[in-house]
């Protein structure tokens, strides 16, 4: 009699794409894309959301101008080539994210449109700039070719660094430094001075409290003197500490406080370096950054106090993704640490620009495997069929669309919190990855309107050997799911080459108006209502004491539509809809006693009208707002519009292997995925050897 066995997982912690799929521990999974493991569970990331606000204005220095209604409900990008971006706190305490391009330096805030910083210089840029604040002032480097430039007020931009005086009489300055700020492509604020790397491998510290001043000898330090390796970048490692990173080498220069005397060079390590310096991050007390070829390391305080390298990069697990990395153009990757993960932006396979986002759980000491997205990264494209190359395509008469990519990650307030967010090499500010203000899919500009792209994601399980390597006879693949309006496909693949076989047949779908119990249960349906939405006020009137009343007639709606004038300076500004009427073929004409008028719009909206959306059973609970132009009534018992439907899909299987792997995908809708298991059995007449 053959012998029944089973394995599977009953929750999920993070990839390992190292190992053997039949060698992974329970909970791991050998692949993922566009996953987060919450909890036990596998489900999709949230999504990316177009930042409107964000949307570039030609004015300078804090004009203003009339917004068209054009401009508020369509997005555009900052124009001309992305240099870089930088967060500054200005002496008011507000925050803004200032955005370099090859036409202007912009500044934009959560809902200010991005306004161009006024160019008494008349600045030029060609190259990527790094941004480093110094007490309140912003110093933009912009290469070993350019000098840098300071900003001392936002409403007046960037201008030529002035020297000023030191205050010879603080320990910390022995005498009146007399060098200007060397060129560099980057610097730290460290100790109340600015720290720059320059000239391949020396240091130069500022004055302190003076970041215009440097001291031409004694505060300029080399990092390995006659080493073929330049430095990429510093960092803060900890108050007395400075990390300096070369190309293929660490240093440590310690004992950084008073004047310096005391300052001690540590080499960490010569056996790799820092590949992109934007990689570099701070989580908890250890760096992280990215090495070429050998992955994501990691360097921590041992318990002698002194900073030492971990062995094997962190990034050992998914060694198969990093070696996917194009180390050509490796030096543009990109890092942030943001609730509780380490997101790291990298070009993948063939491309130039970061099209991928590889994503490290700290929470479940795992990797999450890594998100892409053709609003993280995208190709470039020509319109002629035929043609993937750039030049080929020009020559065909075609029109090239670049390469996108991710320029850089920032870290800023936004309705209440600082989010993670984004900005691509085209010009746009993403919100990213936001458990509360994501959305479940992708936002994309098309011809500045804001539209939506599905979020393409999968998971491969480990390898299910049923605790034995013997050959076996496979029956039965079962996955347990949360899903939300999900298309959805699974397979089994054995451990033989191209060995696999559909775990359903075809494309699993489910209908939002039937249910599965009792069997002879109605369909759900949804009412729509034509109801009056909004009103647009043509001519204010004037000499009004108090807000004038508002009617309706026409456009065969049913009484009861109301709506209430908005007074400004005696003249009507606005009209507040507050009831929208129900069974408007056509807009109504609008009503206002005095001198205003006013027109109406009539939209359709869905509406909860039977308030049985939650009933249980029913197949999917998302909301398809399609038949409605303008949203949905929740009605009085309201929709919780993240229902997820819980069920169990199983199918059976009939090859034969030493181990399967259920890979789950969806390329719309959400598919949370909270166990997986497989049925085996295993009999003495099943060869074990494939010939």
């Amino acid at each position: 009699m053959p012998q029944n066995l089973s394995d599977g997982d009953s929750g999920f912690t993070g990839v390992n794409t190292r190992l053997d799929p039949g060698q992974l521990q329970a909970g791991n999974v050998a692949n993922a894309i566009n996953m987060r493991f919450e909890r036990g569970v596998a489900a999709p990331r949230y999504g990316i959301r177009k930042m409107s606000w964000s949307n570039k204005r030609t004015e300078t220095g804090g004009a203003s101008s009339t917004i068209s209604a054009a401009e508020l409900t369509k997005i555009s990008p900052f124009g001309g080539t992305i240099y870089g971006s930088g967060m500054f706190k200005d002496p008011n305490g507000e925050e803004w994210l200032l955005v370099a391009t090859s036409t202007d330096i912009y500044r934009t805030r959560a809902n200010n449109h991005a306004v161009a910083l006024p160019d008494p210089e008349s600045i030029t840029l060609a190259a990527d700039v790094v941004f480093v604040q110094c007490f309140h002032v912003m110093i933009m480097f912009r290469g070993a070719d350019a000098v840098p430039l300071a900003m001392t007020n936002i409403n007046e931009g960037f201008k030529s660094i002035v020297q000023v005086p030191s205050d010879t009489g603080l320990d910390e300055n022995d005498s009146d430094g007399t060098e200007n700020i060397p060129n560099s492509s980057n610097g730290i604020f460290f100790g109340n001075r600015l720290v720059v790397p320059y000239a391949g491998d020396l240091v130069a510290v500022s004055d302190y409290l003076n970041y215009t001043r440097f001291q031409p000898v004694l505060s300029t330090f080399r990092i390995n003197q006659g080493s073929d390796d330049d430095l990429v970048a510093l960092w803060k490692f900890d108050e007395n500490t400075v990390l300096c990173f070369k190309e293929r080498s660490i240093y440590a220069v310690r004992n950084l406080y008073g004047n310096y005397a005391d300052a001690m060079l540590q080499e960490i390590t010569r056996g790799y370096g820092l590949k992109a310096a934007k990689s570099l991050a701070s989580v908890g007390r250890d760096v992280w950054f990215l090495s070429d070829q050998r992955g994501v390391c990691s360097l921590r305080v041992a318990e002698s106090g002194r900073v030492q390298g971990v062995d094997v990069p962190v990034s050992d697990p998914v060694q198969s993704v990093i070696d996917r990395i194009n180390w050509v153009y490796a030096d543009v990757a990109t890092a942030a640490y943001h609730q509780n993960r380490y997101y790291l932006a990298v070009p993948l396979d063939g491309a130039t620009k970061n099209n991928a986002v590889i994503v490290y759980d700290f929470i479940n000491q795992a990797w999450s495997g890594y998100d892409t997205s053709n609003q993280i990264g995208k190709a470039g494209s020509c319109n002629v069929a035929g043609y993937t190359a750039k030049q080929s395509c020009i020559n065909a008469g075609g029109t090239w669309t670049e390469e996108i990519g991710i320029k850089d990650f920032v870290i800023m307030p936004y309705n209440g919190a600082n989010r993670l967010m984004f900005l691509t090499t085209e010009g746009f500010i993403n919100l990213y990855d936001d458990r509360h203000l994501s959305g479940f899919a992708d936002e994309k500009s098309t011809s500045g309107a804001i539209a939506h792209e599905q979020i393409n994601h999968e998971m491969t399980t480990r390898g299910y050997d049923c605790e034995t390597s013997q050959y076996k006879r496979f029956r039965l693949g079962r996955v347990q799911l949360n899903t939300w309006n999900p298309t959805m496909t699974a397979s089994a693949d054995y451990d033989g080459l191209g060995e696999s076989e559909d775990v359903w047949s075809g494309s699993k779908t489910f209908d939002r108006t039937k249910y599965d119990r009792p069997f002879n249960a109605a369909d759900y349906t949804t009412t729509t209502a034509d109801q009056i939405a909004t009103v647009t006020v043509t001519a204010g009137g004037s000499g009004y004491g108090a807000p004038p009343a508002v009617s309706f007639s026409g456009g065969g709606g049913e009484p009861g539509a109301a709506a209430t004038a908005v007074l400004k300076d005696g003249a009507v500004v606005k009209v507040r809809v507050t009831n929208g009427g129900n069974d408007y073929t056509s807009n109504p004409t609008v009503a206002i006693v005095g001198d205003a008028t006013a027109t109406g719009v009539v939209v359709t909206t869905q509406t909860n009208g039977a308030n049985d959306h939650a009933t249980a059973f029913r197949q999917d609970y998302s909301v398809n707002p399609s038949s409605a132009t303008e949203g949905v009534d929740i009605g009085a018992a309201g929709i919780d519009f993240d229902a997820h439907q819980k069920l169990t899909l199983k199918g059976n299987l009939h090859k034969h292997g030493r181990y399967a792997q259920l890979k789950i995908s969806a390329t719309t809708g959400r598919m949370e995925v909270t166990g997986t298991s497989v049925q085996a059995a295993l009999a003495g007449n099943i060869a074990s050897k494939r010939m």
